[in-house]
């Protein structure tokens, strides 16, 4: 399962076990026991082990009736879940003790605290989700992206093959004035760059990788 930075998740569906392996230098880590079926990384540093930083992994439990969200710490060396009635194929982003899950249904992204595994916001969509687009297909993704959670929406035309065009927006937690937390609509992701697959994705910053240009999505059509 992966990548996930320089690390893949290796997944014994037998005995459950699940590892690190960093595919440049071999070394594999293996994590604590964890029930759960199918775990997709969501985040894993650079270096999880000396950083401290959590991983991140997303499943099914064994039934396939809840979702799951895990994060081992290794300081602690123990995994922490949080249970959700989510899909699994529902976009998610973790970042800084976040989780952010959206819901594909009703449009609406719930912030879980990780700590207290509470819901601490819970977002509507967008009022540009009522876009004026004729036979197309949407695929919305959620990823943290410069420090920024951000809902990229591809809009894929199925009669016109080269029709393909994104909105996105980018998530105001804190708007100063008392307001609900909301999606703001932005233009440009400034020297970022944002690569998608059919289900997920993940950013760079050109300014870390020459001969890329900032600005820019490259996915898969």
């Amino acid at each position: 399962m992966g990548p996930a930075h320089d690390y893949i998740i290796l997944y014994n569906a037998s005995s459950c076990q699940i590892s690190l392996l960093n595919t440049s230098t071999g070394r594999k880590v293996v994590l604590p026991f964890l029930d759960i079926s199918m775990p997709h990384p969501i985040w894993v540093g650079p270096d999880p082990i000396k950083s401290g930083e959590p991983v991140v992994l997303r499943g099914n439990s064994a039934d396939f009736k809840t979702g799951i969200l895990a994060l081992y710490h290794p300081i602690e060396r123990e995994w922490v879940v949080i249970e959700e009635s989510f899909s699994l194929h529902y976009p998610v982003a973790y970042f800084n003790g976040m989780y952010y899950v959206y819901n594909k249904k009703t449009g609406v992204t719930k912030v879980i605290d990780t700590v207290t595994r509470k819901a601490v916001h819970v977002v509507s969509p967008p009022h540009e989700d009522d876009y004026d687009c004729d036979a197309i297909v949407d695929v919305t993704y959620l990823l943290q992206s410069g420090g920024d959670i951000l809902r990229v929406v591809l809009h894929n035309n199925v009669l016109l093959e080269a029709d393909c065009h994104f909105h996105i927006h980018r998530l105001n937690l804190q708007s100063g004035n008392g307001e609900e937390p909301c999606w703001v609509k932005i233009s440009s992701i400034g020297d970022q760059i944002l690569f998608l697959d059919k289900d997920n994705g993940f950013p760079l910053s050109c300014k870390e990788f020459s001969g890329f240009r900032g600005n820019s999505i490259y996915f898969i059509k």
